[in-house]
């Protein structure tokens, strides 16, 4: 039996169809968690029309944040097994039967695939099937360079956890990120738990390409919370005992997150020196994985933006 665990917080636009998406599984063996973190619309109203069945759960909470609203449905779930979806999003209807098929007792946390759609009807069903073999991670050193690198575990959604492993990871999985959050919380486990990790075949995952979600409101706050993790991740990578062997994989992850800035110069933070040098420290170490993406990024980085700069200058030089 598994635990879907669904944090809302204003989110009564899709909320009817995230919680159909559940309703509508092939396999009953589920209970759905909707855990209220103080919405001002109309979202209860929305979770109270489905508290017919029994298996939908609904607890409203003041508003303390996504992780909070997650620890909230760990706490309260039933069943030892928990998976995350977001308010917005939705799960393909062979999910629970799909993962059940795996939940032999040998994993402590199964990642599945994601597709990203812009509306239902552009949704891939056949790509909610399991159709390959499942791989599994050898070792904590190839699960942490595989979540730095984003091929697993770059979010609490897409995967399954056993109930007991989040659990006995409180401490970091409140680690008071507002972007990131999912990223540190995963790397802190591995390194904490050493879980064994397994992937398995099939975009059983829905991302909703929304326009308003908070990954695409580019604001004064939002770029003080992407500094906030790129701080809490270097000082994790300067106190883990695999620093060295994650040098490279660690420094894309920061670039990552620095690109935020890249493409608003008159933000603080991009025009701050000393965070620019020491951003600059780990393009070597990060190169083979930028590689792909380089002359994009180095273009922007360093001639597009520094020529606006430039003409800037000027323009207030007359």
């Amino acid at each position: 039996m598994i635990s879907i665990i669904v944090p809302v917080y204003n989110g009564a636009q899709f909320l009817d169809s995230c919680i159909q998406s559940i309703i509508n599984q092939t396999d009953g063996g589920w209970e759905l968690l909707l855990i209220d973190d103080g919405s001002t619309d109309y979202s209860e109203s929305i979770c109270r029309r489905y508290l017919h069945d029994e298996r939908i759960k609904y607890y409203y909470k003041t508003n303390g944040g996504v992780q909070s609203a997650r620890w909230t449905g760990v706490c309260k779930s039933q069943y030892p097994y928990i998976t995350f979806l977001d308010a917005d999003d939705m799960l393909q209807p062979s999910t629970v039967a799909e993962l059940k098929k795996y939940l032999s007792g040998r994993f402590d946390i199964l990642t599945f695939g994601k597709q990203v759609f812009r509306n239902e009807k552009s949704i891939d069903t056949h790509q909610g099937k399991a159709c390959g073999s499942p791989v599994y991670i050898k070792d904590d050193i190839t699960a942490m360079r595989s979540i730095l690198t984003g091929r697993i575990l770059s979010s609490v959604t897409g995967a399954i956890y056993r109930k007991e492993l989040i659990l006995a990871a409180e401490s970091i999985f409140n680690n008071r990120l507002r972007i990131g959050e999912d990223l540190m919380f995963n790397l802190e486990l591995i390194e904490l738990l050493s879980p064994s990790v397994c992937s398995i075949p099939g975009d059983f995952y829905c991302y909703r390409e929304n326009d308003q979600s908070v990954m695409h409101l580019y604001d004064e706050a939002r770029h003080d919370a992407v500094y906030q993790t790129i701080s809490y991740l270097e000082k994790w990578a300067g106190n883990t005992r695999y620093g060295k062997m994650l040098r490279g994989e660690q420094a894309f992850r920061i670039l990552l997150l620095w690109s935020s800035y890249v493409f608003h110069p008159d933000r603080k933070y991009y025009t701050d020196k000393k965070l620019r040098k020491r951003m600059s420290g780990y393009y070597f170490p990060a190169f083979r994985f930028l590689y792909p993406y380089l002359k994009v990024y180095l273009f922007i980085d360093f001639f597009l933006i520094r020529m606006s700069l430039i003409k800037k200058l000027k323009h207030g030089n007359r």
